[in-house]
């Protein structure tokens, strides 16, 4: 509706509780040049609580009315009026109005001024145009230029299956949940048959979905031993929270878990050459303490090896011990004992070893766990109860590792799943 300029419109409310008698009811005039005019007296007109007020529009535009009562003020009430030079039941096109709507459908489908309303709009018609009409599903995570999203054939995997076949046997161990820069599933290319998996991921608003995991059968290197298969650095930006663990063996009682680890140092035996690493802060500290064989050691003795250490108390000077058997393999690793009433590591500040000269290397690692499971039959799955979110976090740039204990070397370990969320910082 078009009303004419210059010609008196009249309002008329009636009271929510249709209430008479009320004497501060305000009728509130804005014209198309903004600010309010004078507030208009309503009067009551039946005594069964209407009220009423005109004004005279000396403009054409949109003109806005509200009105007010401070006595009564659940009485909210405001319209806008359009006034041209004449009255017009039905205008050919204002903006806004209900006749203009298919033009502005067309602009927002060619080319609208770029940062414009509609040029937004034109971003939002192609995104939904792509995910929807053209074939190819993709979630995309989107700033309005750059974009990150997941390949569906490749990336997504869920207890070995991906979103269009069975994982191939020769690539079993995957991340899901996010593909960033072609990262979509690893290959085991370092000497210890380990996946590492690292990328770079836009800043988002976003929680994002990850599930780190393995399904395949395992031969472990030496009996009660614990084997690492995966590693995953929380990338910048965000931190890693834990939202559940499950697992699955062919062999009963076998054991595995998700932790936190801190890489408190190194030591080269044939030299004697001990390499500081991390140090954690308190309260933050490691719970267990492992040695992990990086060259294979010699044959000539076993060694015994002492670690000096600060424990969970701040207290220096701290020792562990372990012995590692000769002709140990690359890939074993061995739990530390530590010094009786400790329970916790912050850092390593030196190490000294029997097998003076005896060829081998080893690092040696902090583990803060995470999750631990017995899978105690065979053949069926075990999973954790799940913590509240935010119980169990990893900051960024902290690695997570997956791990499984075999009883013997023929054991098989054949699902290990860590599910999480990657929550902006």
């Amino acid at each position: 509706m078009q009303y004419k300029i210059s010609v008196p419109i009249r309002i008329r409310y009636l009271e929510l509780n249709k209430t008479s008698g009320i004497t501060d009811f305000k009728l509130i005039v804005q014209p198309p040049s903004g600010g309010e005019l004078t507030p208009v007296d309503m009067t009551e007109v039946d005594g069964q609580g209407i009220y009423e007020a005109s004004f005279t529009p000396n403009a054409t535009g949109w003109w806005w009315v509200r009105v007010k009562s401070v006595s009564k003020p659940l009485n909210i009430y405001s319209k806008s009026y359009y006034v041209g030079t004449t009255d017009d039941p039905n205008p050919s096109q204002e903006d806004g109005k209900i006749s203009s709507v298919d033009t502005k459908l067309g602009e927002v489908q060619t080319t609208p001024t770029t940062n414009s309303l509609l040029g937004r709009l034109k971003d939002l018609w192609d995104k939904l145009n792509d995910l929807f009409t053209n074939g190819t599903a993709k979630l995309k995570f989107w700033d309005g230029t750059n974009q990150a999203g997941i390949d569906s054939a490749n990336a997504q995997y869920v207890a070995g299956k991906s979103a269009v076949g069975v994982v191939p046997s020769s690539n079993p161990i995957y991340i899901s949940g996010i593909d960033v820069g072609g990262l979509k599933r690893g290959v085991l290319t370092d000497s210890s048959g380990r996946l590492q998996f690292a990328a770079t991921l836009q800043a988002s608003a976003l929680n994002i979905p990850v599930q780190l995991g393995m399904e395949k059968s395992f031969i472990a290197i030496n009996n009660y031993e614990w084997q690492e298969i995966l590693e995953y650095t929380v990338p910048t930006g965000y931190d890693f929270s834990c939202i559940s663990f499950d697992g699955l063996s062919g062999t009963a009682n076998e054991k595995i878990k998700a932790i936190y680890k801190a890489s408190f140092g190194s030591f080269v035996c044939s030299t004697n050459t001990f390499t500081d690493g991390e140090e954690w802060i308190l309260p933050k500290f490691a719970s267990k303490l492992f040695v992990y064989v990086t060259t294979n050691i010699g044959s000539g003795s076993n060694d015994n090896i002492t670690i000096t250490y600060i424990n969970q108390a701040g207290i220096i000077g701290r020792t562990g011990t372990v012995t590692i058997t000769k002709n140990s393999l690359a890939g074993t690793r061995l739990e530390v004992n530590l010094q009786s009433g400790d329970y916790g590591i912050v850092d390593i500040t030196n190490v000294t070893h029997s097998a003076t000269g005896q060829d081998g290397a080893f690092n040696i690692e902090g583990n803060l766990q995470l999750f631990y499971l017995v899978l105690s039959s065979a053949n069926t799955g075990y999973i954790s109860p799940s913590p509240p979110l935010g119980a169990i976090v990893v900051p960024q740039h902290g690695k997570v590792y997956l791990q499984y204990q075999a009883n013997t070397v023929g054991s098989s370990i054949r699902r290990i799943n860590l599910t999480g969320s990657l929550v902006p910082r």
